[in-house]
């Protein structure tokens, strides 16, 4: 009996310490994932949106759009004279130098938009992502925008590579300061990796199990 109970506490130990570690982190810059979010369902260009807004993604996903102050509603060519495609559904800090946050009420595995700063310069638009594991990196692309509307505006995406943990993500860009507009958001659904007080619950619970086993068999 004491090498099930020495087996069973040597399988706990190691199933919190492989999950007590953060999650890890990769820049995604190809658009991908299985759905998407439309910010055209938020109105034509130019609604002015308190935030924070809800939206509905096309395979059924809901959560919130918000940046501490207004959003609003531009399309490439109607609105917007930048460098991603035009006709574009676009949703624009008004150049209030918040960042953009989009949350997701079920947490996904990736998520990621072109991204376009609203000057015409060089710029760096970023992403960074929080959830359970707290925040991750910032990672951020390169993008010049000349007006040329060519969609050319860099795809930038973060995906957790521990499991489906990411509850939020955080568009900026660097000049403005902070004057930013994104475009559709692709995304990947995930399913949640435990916290570590979960697995702690679930550890007391096969020790507290050891322990019933031990007595029955003494």
């Amino acid at each position: 009996m004491k090498k099930i109970l020495i087996l069973t506490l040597g399988a706990v130990a190691l199933l919190l310490t492989a999950n007590a570690s953060a999650d890890s982190f990769a820049i995604v810059t190809t658009r991908t994932g299985s759905d998407t979010i439309d910010w055209g369902q938020l109105g034509p260009p130019f609604t002015v949106l308190s935030s924070p807004v809800g939206w509905t993604s096309t395979g059924g996903a809901t959560g919130t759009a918000s940046d501490s102050a207004n959003l609003e509603r531009r399309d490439e060519g109607n609105g917007w004279d930048g460098v991603f495609a035009i006709g574009d559904h676009l949703l624009w800090n008004q150049d209030n130098g918040n960042a953009i946050d989009i949350h997701f009420n079920s947490p996904i595995a990736l998520g990621g938009a072109q991204i376009q700063d609203d000057f015409f310069v060089t710029y760096q638009g970023c992403v960074q992502a929080l959830g359970s594991f707290g925040s991750s990196p910032v990672f951020c692309a390169t993008g010049v925008n000349d007006g040329s509307e060519n969609n050319t505006a860099p795809f930038i995406g973060i995906q957790d590579l521990s499991g489906g943990n990411i509850t939020d993500l955080l568009f900026t860009t660097d000049v403005g300061p902070n004057a930013t507009a994104i475009n559709t958001l692709s995304f990947q659904p995930g399913t949640t990796t435990p916290e570590p007080s979960s697995l702690l619950l679930l550890a007391s619970g096969i020790v507290g199990l050891a322990g019933v086993v031990r007595r029955k068999l003494t």
